[in-house]
């Protein structure tokens, strides 16, 4: 009996030790993972690096081969709206717009508050059976590149942005 209870002891450690080593290893595997993933999803959480400054000429439209930033108007923007029958639509549009020059860039982010403004006031008018159709939503994006263009050329003097663009659009 004696001999049974000096092997049961003896076992005892050894499955310990397995779980530790199983434990260990899984630790391992979730550092390398977290050394790999870690920098991938903080690029995707994090906003775009800002682009290099670039001299372009003061036109709107933008020139072959001219380098081009874009810029995103964050967070997305969430309107509600009438339809025909008189019941509440929602809106939520992710924009980015794009200038050839990084100076219309730093406009957009400076007149940040004005243009979502602007561009919500938009969107409280729209017409739900348009705004479905692919048309409507190209009206509606020329609609909000127009509204930018508008208060930027109001702020700074100057249009600044050649396109915008829809990153994410939603209607309920």
């Amino acid at each position: 009996m004696a001999e049974a209870e000096a092997e049961a002891t003896e076992e005892t450690p050894k499955g310990g030790k397995g779980k530790l080593i199983i434990a260990a290893v899984g630790g391992l595997v979730l550092m390398g993972a977290g050394v790999f993933l870690g920098p991938m999803i903080t690029g995707m959480i994090s906003p775009p690096p800002e682009p290099e400054v670039a001299e372009e000429s003061d036109d709107a439209k933008p020139k072959p081969g001219a380098p081009a930033f874009y810029y995103p108007i964050l967070p997305p923007l969430t309107s509600n709206f009438p339809d025909q029958q008189g019941r509440r639509r929602f809106i939520q549009v992710g924009l980015e717009v794009r200038a050839s020059e990084q100076s219309a860039i730093d406009a957009v982010k400076e007149h940040n508050a004005v243009i979502r403004n602007a561009l919500l006031l938009a969107y409280s008018e729209l017409d739900y059976d348009a705004v479905v159709t692919r048309d409507g939503k190209e009206a509606l994006r020329q609609t909000s590149l127009e509204e930018v263009r508008r208060v930027l050329n109001e702020q700074t003097g100057k249009p600044g942005i050649d396109d915008i663009f829809f990153t994410q659009f939603i209607i309920q």
